[in-house]
């Protein structure tokens, strides 16, 4: 029951007529309305007698007397073609009431004016707001369509690097980009300048075989570029083995360092005459 049910002028007007206290009302009132919730979902409780209708709610009064005072008082509503209807039982219909009514596609009955008319309106369940559309994402602007003067996009250093990755790929088929990412990025920390070409050919060199995983070279590549002096470091000279000074790992490769330098050589050669 609401709140304001219970301090409303009818209640109080419903206790003088059957001459009773307020709780007392608050009870019969209850107890209706639980009846009309099972037996007259629509409101139209006068489907039952006055006599049927005082014996569910167990009131040991006379009924005749019951119904008019319910009448008088405004909790019920008389009508024509139904007898009876629960003043406004819309509003005191709960939430099964109405979806109950919904699934057999019934309405509320109220009573307007003298006339009996079907209240869907009132009676159905509230219809779900709709859900407002995304918004769709605005598409990248096609390259001739750039304002002019607008930087374009960073190449990732996987595109920057295609012949690092392959080598990664080499040893360890299936190697993530994101994986070649971080090689690079650890290798650009010790020389920026390092080309494609120079850190495959270094990730070639040390490279060995009990090497389990592509992340190895995050820690040997940088320990490499750290063993070569600055000043032989750079695009125009290129790293030079320098294996008395190289971790023990790349100091085990040293009968291939002659090797590696060569093909060093041959890489910076091809980049000064390209």
């Amino acid at each position: 029951m609401k709140r304001e049910a219970v301090v409303n002028t009818k209640m109080k007007r419903l206790c003088k007529c059957l001459s009773i206290q307020q709780y007392v009302a608050v009870g019969i009132l209850e107890s209706i309305w639980h009846l009309t919730a099972r037996e007259a979902p629509q409101g139209d409780i006068g489907k039952l007698s006055n006599e049927d209708i005082a014996l569910a709610i167990d009131y040991n009064g006379d009924p005749h007397l019951l119904i008019s005072a319910l009448c008088e008082s405004r909790w019920f509503d008389k009508s024509q073609q139904y007898r009876l209807l629960v003043h406004d039982w819309h509003e005191h219909a709960d939430d099964a009431v109405k979806k109950r009514l919904t699934r057999n596609k019934k309405q509320f009955l109220t009573l307007v004016t003298g006339n009996v008319r079907s209240c869907l309106d009132i009676g159905g369940l509230p219809e779900p707001e709709p859900e407002p559309e995304p918004e769709p994402e605005p598409e990248p602007e096609p390259l001739e369509g750039r304002r002019e003067g607008a930087a374009a996009p960073p190449e990732s250093p996987t595109s920057l690097f295609p012949e690092a990755h392959a080598e990664a790929n080499k040893h360890f088929p299936g190697t993530p980009a994101r994986v070649t990412e971080l090689i690079v990025a650890d290798a650009r920390k010790e020389e920026p300048e390092i080309t494609d070409s120079v850190l495959a050919v270094i990730m070639r060199v040390t490279h060995w075989d009990g090497q389990k995983s592509p992340y190895a070279w995050r820690k040997k590549v940088p320990e490499y570029l750290r063993a070569v002096p600055k000043e032989q470091r750079g695009p125009s000279v290129g790293p030079q083995l320098v294996p008395a000074r190289a971790s023990p790992r790349i100091s085990a490769a040293q009968e291939r360092a002659a090797a590696a330098q060569k093909l060093i050589d041959e890489v910076f050669a091809e980049e000064a005459t390209g």
